[in-house]
């Protein structure tokens, strides 16, 4: 049930109408995580109807696949992160494509590369997984109607029919229903791009990477200093007092231990 929920957000789908546990409320059995996790759409599926592509979902089959190898810990493991995260955030410049004066022979650090390769080679032990990561959708008009009316189902079964477990049906507003902080997604755009924009699996699972590399790293840890004048600055991090290197900095440590799945 949790491959299924994770891939097609099925399970909820079925029991209540809504596409996420986070749209459950966080009581007796279905207080299985911490908060800060389970409200923040921990599933695949609910990340790609946020962005909003809700056609982009997996199998169940297809979601244990990929999920279980993002946890192996092998080289193999290690090296499908790695790669997913240099994919999914690296611009590399040709004659053809230069962007932001970034052109031929160069590489940049971008938010997000909905172009990036993310296959890896044939004889590589996940280069099926890889496949899966590597498909590409495009945007439309259509699926921000889709997005759209994830809300109005779970408003209705709220208002109308008064069930008690669904909840935060807000988190699928579009700009349809809510022009000033809904999903950016409308007739002619999506987020800040125009119909149609392309998006792959890998960019979805990229931005959950990183997501939970900020998350227990950097804000959990207090490696990052909202203040800096009120900065423990002896835990190292972004502000530092004394001179570090490579090998003790804390910051790059923890990230390298913890994950392995940055590139540098």
């Amino acid at each position: 049930m949790g491959y299924a929920q994770w891939s097609n957000g099925i399970v909820t789908e079925l029991l209540y109408k809504v596409p996420s546990v986070t749209n459950i409320k966080r009581n007796g059995i279905w207080r299985f995580a911490d908060k800060g996790y389970q409200l923040k759409l921990p599933e695949y599926f609910a990340r790609s109807v946020k962005w909003g592509y809700p056609v982009m979902n997996m199998t169940t089959l297809e979601g244990k696949s990929v999920l279980q190898a993002l946890s192996e810990e092998s080289q193999e493991g290690k090296e499908l992160r790695t790669h997913i995260i240099s994919k999914g955030t690296t611009f590399y410049g040709s004659k053809t494509n230069k962007v932001n004066g970034v052109g031929e022979d160069e590489v940049a650090y971008v938010m997000e590369n909905p172009h990036g390769d993310f296959l890896l080679p044939a004889s590589h032990k996940f280069h099926q997984v890889s496949v899966l990561l590597d498909y590409s959708w495009l945007s439309n008009p259509n699926n921000c109607l889709t997005v759209e009316n994830f809300y109005e189902v779970c408003e209705e079964e709220v208002i109308k029919y008064k069930r008690y477990w669904p909840t935060r049906c807000a988190e699928w507003q579009t700009l349809i229903s809510n022009p000033a902080f809904g999903i950016q997604c409308d007739d002619t755009r999506i987020w800040e791009d125009p119909h149609p924009h392309p998006k792959k699996r890998g960019n979805i699972i990229e931005s959950i990477i990183t997501e939970v590399m900020w998350e227990e790293i950097f804000r959990k840890e207090h490696l990052v200093c909202d203040d800096a004048n009120e900065c423990d600055y002896r835990k190292g991090g972004m502000f530092i007092t004394a001179k570090v290197s490579e090998r003790s900095e804390r910051a790059l440590m923890k990230t390298r231990n913890l994950c392995k799945v940055c590139h540098y």
